[in-house]
């Protein structure tokens, strides 16, 4: 193809040579006008590729590929292997149609990894599922199918049926990377629909690091929606201002099979949904560390969280200003095993006076459900959180005998009047293992190093004290100070600094030496203080708003 061909002879000509290619395409912006969605190898209506290519522009700001309506943009067809789009903005895109025809208003690609680098996908429309981008594959061979997005922007695209993805949809057991991501303003507008920002169903491993999931809509998961056996690993993420008509107002996964979903250092905040704001989770193990979930809320339960058959972990994390209007303002769980460790739950609030059979408790936990399930709290505050009846603070909702809630080294405080603590069915939940307060006498702390009905904890407000998080201090004086039963502490606090010898109850470790060095610090010097590993968020500039440091998640409240 000389100079003076067009984008769609450039891609004609690429299709008939078996080698890889590369279509360079200077700024300016190429409409597709050749109506006619047939099948036709790119003849007429969308572009379609047949082999392996790269399509690489001069910038995603300047070269624009739109597809003004008349079909979707691209088709990566099976066995394409390998197709990279960069340094392009694809626009403009409408599949419909029967069949596969109706997915992926943007880029729609079988069998093919596709690498998607410093580009938007934007403005685009799927009668079916994957609005921008969709990338399936009906076989379990991995090999034959991938999806990066690499530097790129997913926005303001719709997927209309109940196929899911808004922004993506995967589809298939092969890995998913989305690194430096920023995918926003998606929306699934069908009723049942999962994923208004990103549907991953069934992928085989997810990995998502320094990235953004906001505003985005969709009945089932807002932001992102995660199906069947899948390993998902968030890192460095910020998921805002999602909201779920139904369920996982940030995040909705059904895992099941045992697979894993970790959070590391991220903020889910200011999502909604009518369950879990933040998360909801059925099936599987999710793990949260580092991280902050703020400002979310449910028309139901778990204005945080929400969870079912799950075991959840939770260590070095903040949740905070989240509300429910039923039950649990901050985690409501449902079956399973569960920790929370070194962790602060603070103003999380329940806000009906008049809940679903009589269940108002658990500003900050609460647990129910027909099974047993166990809650274990380790040197974790959880400190004014607000339910109108028992159990402002820990609320043991269906509790079936044989269920545990088991406090060591907590601090549990809150407005008076209202039981902190509350059973709605059997008795004696509550073990204590020692070192635990409680501002009255409902927790049933019975080891001889608890303290109950203690007036005043001496906390300081929320604040960056060093770490990732926001903690909650101990002043002066603090009766929690020195409290903790030493051999049931972890080695570290919230904020990862060391404990001493006389370790203090609550997640937060005072007379500790604290060098908060703040954002753009020596990375080095970090690490070695605090253990984790600084991810190259701090070189982006397109997510800048989740800078992680020292002084916590960083950004618009």
């Amino acid at each position: 193809c000389d100079a003076d061909c067009s984008l769609r002879e450039a891609v004609i000509a690429a299709n008939a040579d078996a080698s890889t290619d590369t279509v360079i395409l200077p700024a300016g912006t190429y409409a597709l006008t050749i109506a006619g969605a047939a099948e036709n190898a790119g003849e007429t209506g969308d572009l379609d590729i047949l082999g392996p290519v790269t399509i690489q522009g001069d910038a995603a700001a300047t070269t624009i590929i739109d597809a003004g309506g008349i079909d979707r943009v691209f088709h990566v067809e099976s066995g394409s292997t390998r197709v990279v789009f960069a340094n392009v903005t694809i626009r403009g895109g409408s599949a419909a149609g029967a069949g596969t025809d109706q997915n992926g208003g943007g880029i729609y690609a079988f069998r093919s990894l596709v690498t998607i680098l410093n580009s938007v996908i934007t403005d685009n429309t799927a009668q079916g599922g994957g609005g921008g981008v969709d990338v399936n594959l009906d076989s379990t061979n991995p090999s034959l199918a991938g999806l990066n997005l690499l530097g790129s922007t997913v926005s303001a695209n719709t997927a209309m049926g109940s196929g899911g993805g808004g922004g993506i949809l995967a589809g298939g057991r092969f890995p998913v990377r989305i690194s430096h991501g920023v995918i926003t303003g998606n929306h699934n507008t069908s009723g049942g629909g999962r994923g208004g920002g990103a549907f991953f169903a069934g992928s085989n491993s997810l990995d998502i690091v320094a990235s953004a999931f906001t505003d985005n809509t969709a009945a089932i998961g807002g932001g992102i929606a995660i199906n069947q056996p899948i390993s998902a690993r968030f890192r460095n993420t910020l998921i805002e201002g999602n909201t779920a008509s139904s369920d996982g107002g940030g995040i909705h996964a059904v895992p099941r099979g045992g697979e894993n979903t970790l959070i590391e250092t991220s903020a889910i905040r200011g999502n909604a949904a009518r369950g879990g704001g933040a998360l909801y989770v059925d099936g599987g193990a999710i793990a949260i560390t580092d991280s902050e979930l703020s400002g979310n809320s449910a028309t139901g339960t778990g204005g945080a969280v929400s969870t079912i058959r799950t075991n959840l972990t939770i260590r070095g994390t903040t949740i905070t200003g989240n509300g429910a209007t039923i039950l649990a303002g901050g985690i409501n769980v449902a079956f399973g095993s569960h920790l929370i460790e070194n962790s602060t739950l603070a103003g999380n609030t329940v806000t009906s006076a008049a809940g679903s059979n009589g269940v108002i408790g658990g500003g900050a936990i609460a647990t129910s459900g027909s099974a047993v399930a166990n809650m274990t709290l380790v040197n974790t505050t959880v400190a004014d959180n607000v339910a109108p009846a028992g159990g402002s603070q820990l609320f043991c909702g269906s509790c079936k005998a044989g269920s545990v809630f088991l406090l060591r080294n907590t601090v549990i405080t809150g407005p008076p009047g209202v039981p902190l603590c509350a059973v709605r069915f059997n008795s004696g939940p509550f073990t204590s293992e020692g070192g635990n307060l409680s501002g009255d006498a409902n927790c049933d702390l019975g080891d001889p190093t608890d303290q109950e009905s203690v007036a005043d904890m001496m906390l300081s407000a929320l604040a960056a004290n060093g770490g990732p998080t926001d903690t909650r201090g101990l002043q002066a004086g603090s009766p929690a100070i020195g409290a903790a039963v030493a051999a049931n502490c972890p080695a570290v606090d919230q904020r990862g600094f060391q404990r001493d010898g006389m370790c203090d109850s609550g997640a937060f470790e005072a007379n500790v030496s604290v060098d908060n060095f703040g954002c753009g610090a020596d990375l080095d010097g970090l690490r070695k203080q605090l253990g984790y590993v600084v991810e190259e968020i701090l070189e982006t500039p397109t997510v800048g708003d989740i800078l992680y440091c020292l002084g916590g998640l960083a950004g618009a409240a």
